[in-house]
């Protein structure tokens, strides 16, 4: 089977419409609230030759290649809309939702303008995004696009790294950083605390919250997350798949009466899902002896402080954070219970006022 080359698509917004507008405002004077963030497009595209006579168009990428979870951009500024559903779709015309994500256009916006749609009636690109969270980009036509426009881009996406980090709506959610949580889809909640009922589903740690706007949050997932699931899962947001007992090699959304190994838990997309650990749900011939998920804070942090102590039944460490930025720059002597911190590798020390947790496994 020969190489699958990248899809970059030659694009150009020639028609659209205002859809959604944000209305979620989070106590800070948002003088931004009630403009737009999710607009309704025409975007003629333009076929991309290449040499893999295999794809749907042998030699060509088309308007029928692109798909929900890519993305527009135009310019440079590293300004670009992800496409979240397609209305209609052939060789030389897309019909799609975008959206804003994040608002990251709006707030990065120089002139101050509110405007979160891509430049209309400009020379862009339809392209994907990795599992490592960065754009696939090039060659991108220095005469068609801005010479800037990858590194721009590059710099949003590193910044704002979607393979790192979960984004979701709910209202009245009540959590802070540094919250570890588990999904509950078969609740109005959706996202709770981890307790010691559920411990042994924690699934990821509350990294960000009120951002875009209020009760929004971002996790950390404690698995993998997988922007590019193929083939797409079928069940519905929140939806576990396991291994399929009855088929080799496959997967279920119907939970096995035994033997239920947890895989995916699929996200908003059907290409989106977290690539699950054991310990996000306890397959029914496990021994009781589940490890636990806990949160440990730091007390009396000193100025200069390198070493940490962690209680005794700590067996693994899953994260640190120093005034809720995460951290990886340390190792953890199992017997000893001593994590030994690297402020020269950080490029940052840790300082008596700061706020120093860790995520740990029992």
């Amino acid at each position: 089977m020969p190489v699958t080359p990248n899809l970059q698509l030659k694009a150009m917004i020639t028609e659209y419409t205002e859809k959604d507008f944000w209305s979620f405002d989070d106590n800070t004077s948002d003088i931004f609230i009630g403009t737009p963030y999710r607009w309704t497009v025409k975007i003629e595209v333009q076929p991309q030759a290449h040499s893999n006579h295999t794809t749907a168009e042998p030699m060509y990428f088309n308007g029928n290649d692109v798909k929900v979870g890519n993305w527009f951009a135009s310019g440079a500024g590293g300004r670009a809309n992800v496409i979240t559903q397609i209305i209609s779709q052939d060789s030389y015309v897309v019909t799609c939702i975008i959206e804003d994500y994040e608002r990251y256009n709006l707030f990065t916006d120089p002139a101050q303008s509110g405007n979160g749609l891509c430049d209309p009636f400009s020379n862009g690109i339809i392209f994907s995004i990795a599992d490592s969270g960065l754009p696939v980009l090039g060659p991108i036509d220095e005469f068609y696009m801005p010479t800037q426009a990858v590194d721009d881009l590059m710099a949003r996406y590193i910044s704002r790294n979607m393979t790192e980090h979960v984004l979701v709506y709910q209202p009245s959610h009540g959590f802070l950083r540094g919250d570890v949580i588990y999904a509950d889809f078969n609740s109005a909640a959706g996202y709770k605390k981890v307790d010691q009922v559920n411990f042994n589903r924690a699934i990821g740690i509350v990294v960000e919250v009120n951002v875009p706007g209020l009760y929004y949050f971002s996790y950390r997932p404690l698995g993998r997350l997988i922007n590019n699931v193929f083939p797409p899962l079928w069940g519905e947001h929140g939806d576990v798949f396991y291994l399929d007992p009855t088929t080799p090699g496959g997967i279920t959304p119907d939970k096995p009466t035994s033997n239920a190994v947890p895989v995916y838990l699929q996200l908003d997309l059907p290409t989106r899902a977290i690539l699950l650990e054991r310990g996000a749900e306890t397959p029914t011939n496990l021994p009781t002896t589940d490890s636990e998920t806990y949160k440990y804070d730091v007390g009396n942090v000193v100025t200069g402080q390198t070493t940490f102590t962690l209680p005794l039944d700590a067996k693994e460490v899953l994260y640190m954070a120093i005034n809720g930025i995460e951290n990886e720059n340390f190792t953890f002597n199992v017997t000893t219970k001593v994590l030994k911190f690297d402020p020269v590798e950080t490029g940052y020390g840790v300082d008596v006022d700061d706020e120093v947790f860790f995520i740990y496994k029992s």
